[in-house]
């Protein structure tokens, strides 16, 4: 009985063939690099991400900087009052002004107030004689207020005198006028008296 099966060269099931390109030694490693690797398959162990190409020492340095960064970037944190100020955010830029502007001297300050006050540039000669003339205004209109006060006044005293005279006509109707007359008497003279002081100060 002969043998159907053939025998192929590298290859078959049993016997599989290598592959033409090593990735270990196509990739630009180094000797320590790649024992590393192979010791790592042979073990069954996960490769690492990362291999120190001399050393197996860990750079835990490096690592703990970036993480410092990362922490800072994304963990917000309130700072202090001093340091804000230290760190120039409350210094204002100081003002510069577009224009050079000429400082004023007595005369034209002089001119501004009396363009504030009356409207117009007037010399110190007109300044003296409008006081004198709004002083007299005031005072006429201060006189007429006390001419009106005494006119009210007046009035009003010549209204409680005749209230009076009514009053004690009603009593001597009701035969009670000796009871009161005196009285009534009395604070009609009073007021008498205050008319005639008033009269004398209007007409003056």
């Amino acid at each position: 009985m002969t043998d159907n099966s053939q025998i192929v060269k590298n290859g078959g099931f049993w016997n599989p063939g290598k592959s033409h390109t090593d990735l270990i030694n196509e990739s630009k490693l180094t000797m320590f690099q790649r024992r590393q690797i192979n010791d790592v398959i042979k073990d069954g162990q996960i490769l690492s991400l990362r291999c120190n190409p001399h050393s197996s020492k860990y750079n835990q340095d490096i690592v703990l900087k970036k993480s410092k960064i990362e922490k800072n970037n994304y963990i917000p944190k309130l700072r202090k009052k001093q340091d804000i100020i230290d760190g120039g955010l409350y210094e204002r830029e100081k003002y510069i002004p577009r224009c050079n502007k000429i400082p004023l001297d007595e005369n034209e300050k002089k001119r501004y107030i009396n363009l504030l006050v009356y409207g117009k540039n007037v010399k110190k000669k007109n300044i003296e004689a409008q006081i004198k003339f709004k002083k007299r205004l005031l005072n006429e209109k201060l006189k007429s207020m006390e001419n009106f006060d005494n006119d009210f006044r007046f009035n009003e005293l010549n209204k409680e005198i005749n209230e009076r005279e009514n009053f004690l006509q009603e009593m001597k109707m009701m035969g009670k006028e000796m009871k009161y007359k005196n009285q009534i008497n009395f604070e009609i003279s009073q007021r008498l008296r205050e008319m005639e002081l008033l009269d004398k100060k209007i007409k003056q």
